[in-house]
Protein backbone atom coordinates (compact mmCIF):
# COMPACT_ATOMS: atom_id res chain seq x y z
CA UNK A 1 0.00 0.00 0.00
CA UNK A 2 3.00 2.36 0.14
CA UNK A 3 2.55 5.41 1.80
CA UNK A 4 -1.46 4.79 1.99
CA UNK A 5 -2.86 4.07 5.81
CA UNK A 6 -5.10 0.90 5.71
CA UNK A 7 -7.96 2.52 7.83
CA UNK A 8 -7.99 5.89 6.14
CA UNK A 9 -11.21 6.23 4.14
CA UNK A 10 -11.55 8.19 1.07
CA UNK A 11 -14.66 8.82 -0.86
CA UNK A 12 -14.55 8.00 -4.81
CA UNK A 13 -17.07 7.42 -7.52
CA UNK A 14 -16.70 4.23 -9.99
CA UNK A 15 -18.24 5.52 -13.48
CA UNK A 16 -19.46 1.80 -14.60
CA UNK A 17 -21.21 3.46 -18.02
CA UNK A 18 -20.46 6.41 -20.14
CA UNK A 19 -22.74 8.89 -22.33
CA UNK A 20 -22.22 10.91 -25.09
CA UNK A 21 -24.64 14.07 -24.72
CA UNK A 22 -24.94 17.14 -22.91
CA UNK A 23 -25.21 17.41 -19.00
CA UNK A 24 -27.74 20.07 -17.77
CA UNK A 25 -29.49 20.47 -14.75
CA UNK A 26 -32.78 18.71 -15.45
CA UNK A 27 -34.82 21.91 -14.61
CA UNK A 28 -34.26 22.80 -18.21
CA UNK A 29 -36.91 20.55 -19.22
CA UNK A 30 -39.40 21.55 -21.07
CA UNK A 31 -42.23 19.01 -21.73
CA UNK A 32 -44.76 19.48 -25.12
CA UNK A 33 -47.22 17.39 -26.44
CA UNK A 34 -45.59 14.35 -23.98
CA UNK A 35 -41.95 15.31 -25.76
CA UNK A 36 -38.89 16.27 -23.65
CA UNK A 37 -37.72 19.44 -24.73
CA UNK A 38 -35.47 22.29 -23.49
CA UNK A 39 -36.03 26.17 -24.35
CA UNK A 40 -33.10 27.57 -26.72
CA UNK A 41 -32.26 30.94 -27.59
CA UNK A 42 -31.91 31.75 -31.41
CA UNK A 43 -31.86 34.90 -33.05
CA UNK A 44 -33.07 36.77 -29.91
CA UNK A 45 -35.72 34.64 -29.97
CA UNK A 46 -37.29 31.35 -27.81
CA UNK A 47 -37.32 28.36 -29.37
CA UNK A 48 -38.43 25.05 -28.18
CA UNK A 49 -36.05 21.60 -28.89
CA UNK A 50 -36.95 18.14 -28.40
CA UNK A 51 -34.79 16.25 -26.53
CA UNK A 52 -33.83 12.88 -26.09
CA UNK A 53 -32.89 11.68 -22.13
CA UNK A 54 -30.09 9.24 -21.90
CA UNK A 55 -29.22 9.45 -18.48
CA UNK A 56 -30.28 10.80 -15.00
CA UNK A 57 -27.06 11.80 -12.89
CA UNK A 58 -27.84 13.61 -9.36
CA UNK A 59 -30.17 15.99 -10.54
CA UNK A 60 -28.59 16.65 -14.07
CA UNK A 61 -29.39 14.85 -17.01
CA UNK A 62 -28.02 13.61 -20.02
CA UNK A 63 -29.37 15.06 -23.10
CA UNK A 64 -29.23 14.57 -27.16
CA UNK A 65 -29.89 16.07 -29.99
CA UNK A 66 -28.31 19.41 -28.77
CA UNK A 67 -25.06 20.51 -29.28
CA UNK A 68 -21.95 22.90 -28.14
CA UNK A 69 -23.17 25.85 -29.44
CA UNK A 70 -26.73 25.61 -28.69
CA UNK A 71 -27.74 28.50 -25.69
CA UNK A 72 -29.77 26.82 -23.44
CA UNK A 73 -32.38 29.03 -21.28
CA UNK A 74 -31.79 27.74 -17.62
CA UNK A 75 -34.74 29.52 -16.04
CA UNK A 76 -37.85 27.81 -18.56
CA UNK A 77 -40.21 29.15 -16.15
CA UNK A 78 -39.61 32.42 -17.07
CA UNK A 79 -40.14 32.37 -20.84
CA UNK A 80 -42.75 31.17 -23.48
CA UNK A 81 -41.60 29.50 -26.74
CA UNK A 82 -41.81 32.87 -29.80
CA UNK A 83 -40.93 35.45 -26.74
CA UNK A 84 -38.09 37.82 -27.76
CA UNK A 85 -35.21 37.95 -25.46
CA UNK A 86 -31.76 39.61 -24.84
CA UNK A 87 -28.78 37.22 -24.39
CA UNK A 88 -26.74 38.08 -21.06
CA UNK A 89 -23.10 37.92 -20.91
CA UNK A 90 -21.72 36.45 -17.66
Amino acid sequence: LGNLNPRRQEKGEIIAQSYKGVVLPEKVLVEKDGQDGVYLFRKGRVCWQEVEKIAHLRGKVVLSNLTEKDWVITDPQLVTEGKRVTRINK
